[in-house]
């Protein structure tokens, strides 16, 4: 094997640590769900709920950490890059109307693609697709929103409140 240079080594030791940091979070996040079913399989309120349903769901919390932490480690080395190339390339080009028709794109897709939306038409007994269009349209209107705030350098409270005071004195 080839020695490594230091910059090769550097790289893989910051790979491993980001791994360890993903499998912590993603075990942090599984945690507080096995605590309330071990409290509940020690006081015992289900007769069905024996020793082996639970050390099967602890196997399966054990899985789930372990396939949430792939995941995320997954993600975060392809669309990071993915997502650095893009936003790099889009504002080299210093074509505003070129951003804002991209972040507003971006953000109706990823709006799009969730499929909680589905679930919750289906649960309130809407229309999945004027439910998942609107709210799509108002995604995609917000990361505009928050894209030209951090192009333009304003400051979050003062952009509310010149859309806000407007509306406010016309009341009154």
């Amino acid at each position: 094997m080839a020695n490594l240079s230091e910059a090769q080594k550097q790289s893989k030791e910051t790979a491993r640590r980001n791994i360890f940091k993903h499998i912590g979070e993603n075990y942090l996040s599984v945690i507080p769900i096995v605590l309330v079913v071990s409290i509940l399989y020690f006081v015992h309120l289900d007769a069905e709920f024996t020793l082996p349903v639970f050390v099967a769901f602890l196997i399966s919390a054990t899985a789930i950490g372990l396939g949430l932490s792939l995941f995320t480690a997954g993600a975060d080395l392809s669309m990071t890059r993915i997502g650095t190339l893009v936003g790099e390339t889009l504002f080299k080009k210093r074509k505003m109307w070129l951003i804002v028709l991209m972040t507003f794109i971006i953000g109706v897709l990823v709006t799009v693609a969730e499929p909680d939306l589905k679930v919750m038409a289906g649960q309130i007994g809407w229309d999945e697709a004027p439910l998942i269009i609107s709210v799509g349209v108002g995604v995609g209107l917000f990361v505009v929103f928050g894209v030209l705030r951090i192009l333009f350098n304003k400051n979050l409270n003062v952009m509310l409140m010149d859309g806000l005071l407007p509306d406010w004195s016309h009341r009154h």
